[in-house]
């Protein structure tokens, strides 16, 4: 990992990473409402914030005009000269001095073979070590409005100001490329209850069960919470979230009654999945209730929760499909 000498005024303070913060919770607040109220979460093909890729600020982001292996952008922020593979002239380019950990802004004149005199100074490294522990501390909306500051001065054009169609571009591509949650599994083989060899009596009554479980128990409380995040304003956040409980603890118990079912062996994988997936709307829900701590982390949620209770109507085929082919062999 490159030791970054980043110029400091373009390291936003903590103060006012929190100040921005505050002012993109609107922003994604916004869009997760949205969201919800255009019913996006039917199709598994629309983006979260439905907005386009722009192939003019990608390009952005991959120039290297002086082919250093730092991109424009992020030489801005260093201090060194996109135009100048070795900005100090000292004959290492300035990527090479970072791995280094030398500063690529000062000329190394020590003879051939001696220890370079360019090393950035310990307590400098110590400071950057620091702030990378400081940055791993904030929440996700507290990360995103740093690197958005950082990335919205970076790119500042020569000689004017940033158009506002420039400007919400930025905001796109960063929101765009937001990813759901990566969540563990919750349960894990040895909770399963497995049947060798069930009777097609068993059989037909494990259908029977979790069919209900996932009709009368997990679609029910999922168009509630759908119509509870929907109606979220920024006057009743505390009030709306607060009736997510009662849903959490629901969907909580459908995932445990799921897994408590017995399953016939040679479907227990394919249910292993779907109790999985219905304990991680329960997670989902959880990271949603952050709207108005952490909105980026609950756009994260938001996302990862439309995209499960899209795939357990998959996973929901898939295993009875499996059930009915035991049952022609019982």
């Amino acid at each position: 990992m490159i030791s970054m000498k980043i110029n400091p005024k373009f390291l936003p303070s903590k103060r006012f990473v929190l100040s921005l913060s505050l002012a993109l919770v609107i922003i994604i607040i916004t869009i997760i409402i949205t969201f919800f109220k255009e019913n996006l979460y039917t199709s598994k093909n629309k983006s979260i914030v439905g907005l386009s890729a722009s192939s003019t600020l990608e390009a952005f982001k991959q120039q290297d005009t002086d082919g250093d292996n730092l991109p424009d952008w992020q030489e801005t922020l260093y201090g060194t000269d996109p135009k100048k593979a070795d900005t100090d002239g000292d004959g290492t380019n300035d990527e090479d001095e970072m791995k280094a950990n030398r500063d690529p802004l000062k000329a190394n004149t020590a003879t051939k073979g001696q220890e370079p005199n360019d090393k950035i100074d310990p307590k400098i490294i110590e400071q950057i070590n620091k702030a990378n522990i400081e940055y791993e501390n904030l929440n996700d909306t507290e990360k995103f409005a740093r690197n958005f500051m950082s990335q919205y001065i970076a790119s500042q054009p020569v000689g004017r100001q940033m158009t506002q169609a420039e400007q919400d571009n930025i905001v796109s591509q960063m929101l765009a490329g937001v990813e759901p949650e990566t969540l563990a599994p919750h349960f894990l083989e040895k909770d399963l209850n497995i049947v060798a060899k069930p009777k097609l009596e068993e059989l037909l009554k494990y259908v029977k069960d979790i069919s209900a479980i996932l009709k009368n128990e997990i679609t029910p409380n999922v168009t509630k919470s759908f119509d509870i995040v929907s109606n979220l304003s920024e006057g009743d956040n505390y009030v709306g979230i607060k009736k997510l409980n009662p849903i959490i603890d629901q969907l909580t118990i459908s995932a445990n009654k799921i897994i408590k079912l017995k399953v016939a062996s040679d479907a227990s994988a394919y249910h292993l999945n779907f109790a999985n997936n219905a304990y991680r709307l329960v997670e989902h829900l959880n990271y949603i209730k952050l709207i108005n701590s952490d909105p980026l982390k609950s756009m994260k949620g938001l996302q990862g929760y439309s995209a499960v209770f899209s795939e357990l109507g998959t996973d929901f085929e898939t295993l009875t499909e499996k059930i009915f082919l035991l049952m022609q062999t019982s």
